[in-house]
């Protein structure tokens, strides 16, 4: 059985078991986490008792706009529609922003698409660090 939580706190420890399985937050150092947690203002872990076994976060003014950030479920986990219901149960806790956001690359993108997220045509820019 799975908890999925808006409010359970998640441990640094327990996030950074999940992304060190992706290509793209397996370097972030543990003060870097705890900063992502402590300063993001909408964040859903799944739960499988104690362990942690998905994530995902939105940064948001709670009104106009949202970025979903940071989606991830773990490896072994994978492919039991656990990221589904996780992004259903995001959109449904920011019903009341105008629009939510979603960078994917090209092997994600379908996926998303699959779950009603519509390929924007604006111009996604950056600035270089």
């Amino acid at each position: 059985m799975l908890d999925y939580s808006f409010d359970k706190p998640v441990p640094v420890a327990a996030l950074q078991a999940l992304f060190r399985q992706t290509s793209w937050a397996s370097n972030r150092g543990d003060r870097e986490v705890a900063l992502i947690i402590a300063n993001t203002p909408v964040q859903l872990g799944v739960w499988q008792a104690d362990r942690l076994v998905g994530y995902a976060r939105a940064l948001t003014d709670g009104r106009f706009r949202a970025l979903i950030d940071d989606v991830v479920v773990d490896e072994a986990q994978r492919g039991f529609g656990i990221g589904s219901e996780i992004m259903r149960s995001l959109v449904a806790h920011l019903t009341r922003v105008d629009e939510v956001y979603l960078l994917a690359d090209d092997r994600n993108a379908a996926y998303y698409s699959r779950l009603g997220f519509v390929l924007s045509k604006a111009n996604c820019l950056y600035w270089p660090k």
